[in-house]
């Protein structure tokens, strides 16, 4: 799969950040715990926007293929692995659309 090296360093950037979290917890170091809670955020919306990226959604009303923003991934509703309730901007149906990878 494309972006293999964005997808890892995403998910090393959220593991440092939940573990320094859970560090600073057991230390009661709050200013630790506030670092690391930002780190792992990004570390999230790294790997949210890794998903925009290399997946493609398609409409299950016209079977067209299009993309999705950012936001849109993180706004719309999930209905499990790569499958979304999500706008079609080709037949402006609102429906359950697939994630395809690129």
């Amino acid at each position: 799969m494309k972006n293999r090296t964005y997808l890892i360093v995403s998910i090393l950037l959220s593991i440092v950040g939940l573990v320094f979290i859970l560090v600073g917890a057991v230390s009661n170091n709050i200013i630790l715990i506030l670092e690391n809670v930002i780190i792992f955020a990004l570390g999230i919306l790294s790997l949210v926007n890794w998903s925009t990226i290399s997946y493609q959604w398609k409409c299950k009303n016209c079977n067209k293929l299009f993309d999705i923003s950012l936001l849109q991934n993180i706004f719309s509703i999930n209905g499990g692995i790569n499958h979304k309730k999500l706008k079609c901007p080709h037949c402006d149906t609102k429906t359950w659309c697939d994630g395809i990878p690129r």
